[in-house]
């Protein structure tokens, strides 16, 4: 990134204007944000199917990531942090494997642009995956079919004895342990069947959570193996996979603003933004898939080990907090929501 940096430099002091290499220089960020903004936009957009929604959620978002915005490469790795979410969302809806290889494309310019942070790349298919897993095992019942498993083998073990047993007493008490053996047996079956329904009906009327298996997950991790390897792809070496690591060693933080926890008390957007979500979340029937959920609550946790990770809580979670304010506002006033675009779009 300071490269192609410098060679934007370079062309404006090249044009002979006064202080031209830096007017490019803001001239470039101002491009760039703009086409950040655009992508908030079309992401919200298409998630939440409400173009007023997505109007606001996106100048709120840019409006919180303002002090982020600056001739840095992270304004590009935002341009395809974006990317990869829109990429991810749309390979799962409509299965097309041309998003995996944007995906992979994505990887190698993050290396190249941002080694620093292509590491936190990966950490936006881990909630997708987590998902996949959870669904998994409620599916699948691991817990329940294999107590029941256990239970008719004990049961086989019994009856394979009482085979073999040729003592008449012995017989009466094995006889009398398969007859206890068969009925724990049936218990356990009957309650497996209600745990059944019971998931099924957690599938189809989730009372808070959401959890969808989507198979095209499957994909996602072997794109995301694939991925691992393309920091080989840079004239840096293994930078990419060490630099952060190098990064973090020592006490050099530690009098880095940006790398220091964030106090809530010191950042009021923040703490209105959290205070928000989780008012939404709490008092309203709004039903959060999980994978949102998990985005969310890793991405918290990283807000509160550094600053620095602000922009990435607001840039991303924007999607989730669109999709909840989408929900109210069909809610309560659908009609009104329609009428203030009709008009608005009138005025333009």
């Amino acid at each position: 990134m300071i490269v192609g940096i410098y060679f934007i430099y370079n062309l404006g002091q090249s044009t002979g204007i006064q202080d031209g290499g830096m007017l490019f220089i803001y001239i470039s960020t101002i491009v760039l944000a703009s086409i950040l903004g655009i992508l908030i936009y079309y992401a919200n957009n298409k998630f939440t199917k409400n173009k007023l929604v997505s109007y606001i959620v996106t100048l709120c978002t840019l409006y919180l990531i303002q002090d982020f915005i600056a001739a840095r490469a992270q304004l590009v790795t935002f341009i395809l942090f974006v990317l990869t979410i829109i990429f991810i969302e749309n390979f799962l809806k409509s299965n097309k494997k041309g998003y995996l290889i944007g995906i992979i494309l994505i990887s190698i310019a993050i290396a190249n642009i941002h080694s620093a942070v292509w590491p936190f790349f990966f950490i936006l298919f881990i909630p997708y995956i987590a998902e996949y897993v959870v669904a998994l095992l409620m599916e699948k019942r691991f817990i329940s079919r294999l107590v029941v498993n256990s239970g008719n083998k004990k049961l086989k073990k019994l009856e394979k004895e009482l085979e073999l047993e040729n003592d008449a007493q012995k017989k009466e008490k094995l006889k009398l342990a398969i007859s206890h053996q068969k009925e724990k047996v049936e218990k356990e079956q009957k309650q497996c069947n209600k745990i059944k329904d019971k998931i099924q009906k957690m599938f189809n009327e989730p009372f808070k959570i959401e959890i969808k298996k989507n198979n095209g997950v499957l994909w996602l991790i072997l794109v995301m193996i694939i991925c691992i390897f393309t920091g080989l792809i840079t004239p840096i070496g293994n930078t990419p996979y060490t630099y952060l690591i190098k990064t973090m060693q020592g006490n050099t933080t530690a009098s880095i603003s940006e790398h220091l926890p964030i106090t809530l008390f010191e950042d009021k957007e923040m703490m209105i933004t959290l205070a928000v979500f989780f008012i939404i979340l709490i008092f309203t029937k709004f039903k959060i898939k999980l994978k949102d959920l998990f985005m969310f609550a890793g991405l918290t946790f990283l807000l509160f080990m550094s600053r620095r990770q602000t922009s990435m809580f607001i840039l991303i979670c924007g999607f989730t907090f669109s999709q909840m304010l989408t929900y109210l506002v069909e809610k309560y006033d659908k009609e009104g929501c329609k009428k203030f675009i009709k008009f608005m779009a009138s005025i333009l």
